[in-house]
């Protein structure tokens, strides 16, 4: 066995870097005549542990034999020192041993009090400034020391034995008694423990001894030679320190020192002593037989009452003092007003939320529900009794601004309370912000939002909320700090969107991806309505041009980043034309043939200035200045290129190193449809679900786009009340143009589904542009979109999807008679039979012409019945569409091979329609069981499923058959099966898709209710009975919320529909800012129908009555926190105030307009929109003035001439130009650049 066995069997030796010229150094440098140990001429390692072993044991007999000796020869000194002790002073040689003993212990004690004075001094001498003084010091007791020591030595040799050497004796005896006594005991402690040992047959003994020949090894340190721990203190696992509060918290010393600083700081507490303990002795009596002894204090407590009331006299009167000491209460009438307003209601849910809070504390949802409700509680109160809508100096001098505040600091404690049982919530630490946003200061409250994300870097959410604060802080808000904000956001997205991908969370990278899309369009649209559309415009162009158009690299690992945004700085700088421009090619492209590229100037046309600048003479300055921003904003909406003309204002030209900070590279082909489908919705392109179609714009898909949480800022369904601000499709023919070359340069980038999807929503958008065009120009642009029809029908003729949106369009546009020939060829054609199809695709694709044609016949019957109302003498019938369409449903059930109908197939359809309906039931509850997940996001918007076709064949079949509501009832059973959230997850398909079922057989319910009422004007109070359920159930569908006026266009209160609309504004899970939008469109429609077409100025009572419900329900919504921030609502708003104006003086008027428009800046100070109108309504009044001067005389003093001064009066034009230019808000047209313009030449 060689050395370095011996020392790995040692254990933790062996990654110890011991070489072999070391050691043999070490034994060439040793003796010869040194022996070799013996560990080392052991054979095996039990030998070596049985010789380790018998070394213990005698080890420790020679210890025991030594401390057996040095304990005898102890006690006989002991002894003949007792014995030679002299009782006087008598023995001369006696005394001086003793004597001699005395001198050395006092040496001993002598020489620590010098240590311990020194090192005393040593300490005082550091914070000492003169070294001078400590010397002298030092000196003196030094002198002191050897004079006492003098003394001392010269009192012994006299004879004198002190006290204190007499007390150091006796300390010494017990001293050395309790050695013996430790030494015994530990003695017998070895004994007992080593009595039954026998060496030859114990196999393991604990080696607690480090062994010391490891130190000589070269190399090791000698405190990481391996040792026993003999004793393990506390528990394995906690720190002295958890352990010190775990014993602190099991026994509690209130002797302890933080104990003993709190009862010293606590006042008023009762001192023990001997007066306050004495009590009588029946008192004493009475104690002995209970559990505790009263001690009582009433004396000192009566005295101090009566010093505290002599106080109180001397300050308050005596209703205060009552107030202060909790005596008396209100006064009768008060106390009357307080037992008839008490809500018991309100007490009860409060009740309710304690009880609740009490029993799951960590409810976070129930938390903030709590803390929304004490709204409702000062709403409720006594002191909020009279109406909402009053003058805020009325509310200050009632105290409902200081209660507010109270309500707001309650908020926060029932906050902070909810923080502490939830530590790790980021929902209530965001709600304690924006709860803090009045209380805290502007720098406060945006380092604590920083400190928050800077924790949660990844959460999507938490970003939303931050940018959403940034975005409506108007104290420190501008729209440059706003977008170095978003530029933040992104790019620390941009680096956890790289982390995941290179960890291959794909799920989360979805997630992820689907929120930074989320914020682009946030900022896209804070661009687009503060004025800066070229800006919104170029990120919308970078992005589609980065993800859409990117060259393919040949290298095998392609191109990171950092690498595609080199590659595209020089192409965007260039000035090649981008997507959505004539000749546009992709940045790919354009990067190859960079050097053959033509500059090109653009020419804008500008007449439309020189007409405005001529009529200017007629007008006011400041109705010339509103026309020309205007026409700016509407017109100049393109980015400005380096390959054009250097533009006048340097706004409109974007550089690449703005676009470049929200550049991201989307992965999946889900994100870049979604990041297509959201530029289009920016540029104003819609499309709206039609009677007995399927669901395009349901809950789910509006929760999966997050269009629900984008806010609009001007109303787009024909009611013109608001002036345009922006370029739409409408009133601008360029940026029509460019949304038709953004889908003819995209849509080819997609697969399929996807390039489906967007040839729909392209023929969409053709046929809204034909529906805006009479004349001339509408039939160019339908042949145009025939061509185009066509032209995408060549490259994919099996795409049944084009084919039944062609018939759609040509229904549209040239009837009934054309349309449906199409259809019918499509079904000869394809007789497929769905029942037999297994899979999803197929069977979609299998159905599709058949509820086509279904919807284009219930279509054409509603289409006759309206002709017959406005021409009664029409008599043409819609018999032969409800025989074509039952035909149609028949053969689908019965899964026949297709026959166009004809009059003599009357009887077929009876014969064959048992067993359709019965084919239809056993799918139905074949299926609806498992029910299967739809492709959400590969389908969106345009989703379909299964079950929702079958059960509209099968719902319409029964209400020709059987009647309405038997069709009703059956659906609604199928409905209750299907369990569905009314809120489902973002991402959760499966819960997507059962609440898109839920919603499309409500929706299939309605559609057949709607066809009765129009035939039968009874049926409307069913209609509506069903509609309260559905926008109650489904307030965020937009089919619903469309379908609005045409059930219910009546706003009065005791209208079922109208109260559920003002109760969902009450309840945050309902809060929707469409339906909201919806109710105001009904109430404007309302005020234009009482308005006199002549004279449109003269505003009936009725009008005011119709004007006045609008401005309350706009009130009601402004007052809740995700409303608030709507730009639409604050202008309908700042609307209604300009007329109300209008019957009020000038100065009046303009005051009121002034103070909306201050109200509504601090919630959406980012809205252009709102100054300009604001600009608008004080032209109508006359009130939009420019700085003046005003003539003042003024003189120094008596017989002097008086010197004329002017002083200048800002007008309200300037007014609102500087608070543009303070919140960075774009303005085009400067007031000094409209003078210049004025300037006759």
């Amino acid at each position: 066995m060689n050395i370095y066995d011996l020392l790995d069997s040692l254990g933790g030796l062996a990654h110890w870097e011991i070489t072999v010229d070391v050691t043999e150094l070490l034994l060439q440098d040793a003796p010869d005549q040194v022996e070799t140990p013996v560990w080392l001429k052991n054979q095996s390692f039990q030998q070596f542990q049985d010789s380790a072993r018998i070394k213990q044991i005698n080890q420790s007999k020679n210890k025991k034999k030594k401390e057996k000796k040095r304990r005898s020869r102890t006690d006989s000194r002991s002894r003949s020192r007792s014995k030679s002790r002299p009782i006087s002073i008598s023995s001369s040689s006696s005394r001086s041993g003793s004597e001699d003993r005395e001198h050395k212990s006092s040496r001993l004690r002598k020489t620590k009090r010098k240590n311990r004075s020194r090192s005393k001094s040593s300490k005082t001498r550091k914070g000492s400034k003169s070294r001078k003084r400590s010397k002298s010091r030092k000196r003196s007791k030094s002198r002191k020391r050897a004079r006492s020591r003098r003394r001392s030595t010269s009192l012994t040799k006299l004879g004198k034995r002190s006290k204190h050497s007499k007390r150091s004796r006796s300390r010494q005896r017990e001293r050395s008694r309790s050695r013996q006594r430790r030494r015994s005991s530990s003695e017998r402690r070895i004994k007992k423990k080593n009595k039954d040992f026998d060496p030859a047959t114990d196999v393991f003994i604990i080696d607690a001894k480090p062994d010391k020949t490891l130190k000589f090894v070269v190399g090791t340190y000698g405190y990481r030679i391996p040792s026993y721990k003999v004793k393990v203190r506390g528990v394995l696992g906690w720190s002295k320190q958890a352990q010190r509060f775990q014993r602190l918290e099991d026994f509690k010393r209130f002797h302890n020192r933080t104990y003993i600083k709190k009862f010293l700081k606590t006042k008023s507490l009762l001192h023990l002593d001997r007066e306050h303990i004495q009590t009588a002795n029946a008192t004493l009596q009475e104690s002995l037989n209970k559990e505790y002894i009263r001690i009582s204090d009433e004396p000192e407590k009566e005295q101090d009452e009566e010093e505290e009331y002599d106080k109180m006299k001397s300050l308050y009167d005596d209703a205060t003092r009552n107030y202060l000491a909790g005596v008396g209460g209100l006064t009768p009438d008060v106390d009357k007003t307080l037992e008839e307003f008490e809500n018991p209601q309100i007490r009860q849910r409060r009740l309710e939320f304690n009880s609740k809070l009490r029993d799951t504390p960590t409810n976070v949802n129930l938390w903030i529900e709590f803390i929304d409700f004490q709204d409702e509680i000062l709403k409720e109160s006594v002191f909020d009794l009279d109406d909402d809508l009053v003058n805020k100096t009325v509310k200050k001098r009632r105290g409902e601004v200081l209660r507010a505040k109270a309500v707001t600091e309650r908020k926060l404690a029932i906050c902070r309370t909810a923080i502490q049982k939830n530590s790790r919530s980021i929902v209530l630490a965001v709600k304690r912000l924006e709860l803090s946003r009045d209380l805290l200061d502007s720098k406060t409250l945006d380092q604590q939002w920083k400190e928050l994300i800077f924790v949660y870097p990844d959460n999507i959410d938490l970003w939303k909320r931050y940018l959403l604060f940034v975005q409506t802080f108007y104290i420190r808000f501008s729209v440059g700090e706003t977008i170095k904000a978003y530029k933040t956001a992104i790019f620390k997205l941009r680096e956890q969107q790289r982390y995941f991908a290179e960890h291959g969370e794909l799920t989360r990278l979805f997630e992820l991806e689907h929120g930074i899309l989320d914020i682009l369009c946030q900022l896209v649209s804070l661009l687009i309505q503060s004025g800066y559309v070229e800006k919104g415009i170029a990120i919308c162009q970078a992005l589609l041009e980065f993800n859409l158009f990117s060259p393919e690299f040949s290298s095998p690992g392609g191109s990171d980043f950092d690498d595609a945004v080199s590659l595209l700085e020089p192409v965007w700088e260039r000035g090649c034309p981008r997507v959505g421009e004539d000749g546009a090619q992709g940045w790919g492209v354009e990067l190859n043939r960079m050097n053959q590229m033509e500059e090109k100037n653009l020419k804008e046309d500008e007449d439309w200035e020189d007409d405005i600048i001529a009529e200017a003479k007629d007008r006011s300055f400041g109705e010339t200045w509103l026309d020309l921003e205007l026409g700016r904003e509407v017109r100049q909406w393109s980015p400005w290129k380096d390959g054009d003309e250097l533009p006048e204002d340097k706004e409109r030209f974007v550089e690449f190193e703005f676009v470049c900070g929200f550049l991201v590279d989307f992965s999946r082909k889900e994100t870049k449809f979604r990041l297509f489908v959201s530029v289009l919705t920016l540029l104003g392109v819609e499309w709206r679900d039609k009677e007995f179609s399927n669901l395009t714009r349901s809950t789910p898909m509006e929760a999966y786009y997050n269009t629900d949480k984008m806010y609009n800022q001007n109303l787009y369904n024909g009611i013109k009340m608001l002036q345009d601000t922006l370029p739409t499709i409408k009133n601008n023919e360029s940026l029509a143009i460019f949304i038709h070359n953004l889908f003819a340069q995209c849509y080819t980038r997609f697969q399929e589904p996807f390039r489906t999807n967007i040839m729909l929503v392209w023929l969409e958008y053709e046929a809204e542009i034909i529906r805006q065009n009479k004349g001339p120009a509408a039939k160019e642009l339908r042949k145009d979109l025939k061509k185009l029809v066509r032209c995408l029908l060549k490259e994919d003729r099996n795409n049944l999807d084009l084919v039944v949106k062609f018939a759609e369009l040509e229904y549209e546009m040239e009837g009934y008679a054309v349309a449906q020939p199409i259809l019918e060829t499509a079904m000869r054609a394809s007789n497929s039979n769905f029942l037999k199809l297994n899979t999803e695709e197929g069977f979609l694709s299998a159905t599709l012409l058949y509820r086509a044609s279904v919807e284009m016949e219930l279509r054409e019957m509603i289409k006759l019945q309206n002709d017959r109302k406005e021409h009664p003498d029409n008599t043409i019938s819609d018999s032969i569409h409800r025989n074509r369409m039952q035909w149609v449903l028949v053969h689908i059930g019965c899964g026949k091979k297709y026959s166009p109908y004809s009059p003599e197939k009357n009887d077929v359809i009876l014969s064959l329609l048992e067993g359709a309906q019965r084919s239809f039931q056993d799918w139905i509850q074949e299926d609806i069981q498992d029910i299967s997940c739809s492709r959400v996001f590969q389908m969106a918007p345009f989703v379909r499923h299964s079950i929702c076709d079958v059960i509209f064949f099968h719902a319409w079949l029964t209400k020709f058959s059987a009647g309405t509501q038997t069709a009703v009832s059956m659906v609604a059973s199928v409905r209750d099966q299907i369990k569905s959230n009314d809120r489902p997850g973002r991402f959760d398909q499966l819960a997507l898709t059962q609440s898109f079922l839920v919603e499309s057989l409500d929706k299939i319910c309605l559609d057949m209710l709607w066809f009765d009422s129009v035939f039968d004007v009874l049926e409307k109070q069913r209609l509506r009975n069903f509609y309260l359920y559905c926008i109650s159930r489904h307030s965020r569908s937009r089919y619903f919320q469309n379908k609005l006026v045409l059930v219910q266009d009546s706003t009065s209160i005791v209208n079922n529909i109208w109260q559920e609309i003002l109760s969902s504004i009450q309840d945050t899970k309902k809060t929707n800012l469409a339906l909201i939008e919806e109710a105001c469109e009904i109430s404007l429609s309302k005020f234009l129908s009482v308005l006199d077409p002549l004279n449109p100025q003269q505003i009936p009572a009725l009008g005011y009555c119709f004007l006045y419900k609008l401005s309350n329900l706009l009130e009601r919504c402004v007052a809740k926190p995700f409303l608030k921030h709507s730009p639409l609502i604050w202008r309908l708003l700042l609307w209604c105030t300009s007329i109300e104006s209008l019957r009020k003086e000038g100065k009046v008027g303009c005051e009121n307009i002034k103070i909306m428009l201050y109200r509504a800046i601090q919630d959406v100070p980012w809205c252009k929109a709102l100054y300009l109108d604001t600009a608008l309504y004080l032209s109508r009044i006359n009130e939009l003035s420019t700085t003046k001067k005003k003539p003042v005389l003024q003189s120094d003093g008596e017989g002097e001439e008086e010197e004329v001064k002017f002083e200048y009066i800002s007008g309200s034009l300037e007014h609102i130009n500087e608070l543009m230019v303070e919140k960075e808000i774009r303005l085009r047209l400067p007031l000094q650049e409209l003078e210049v313009l004025l300037e006759p030449l």
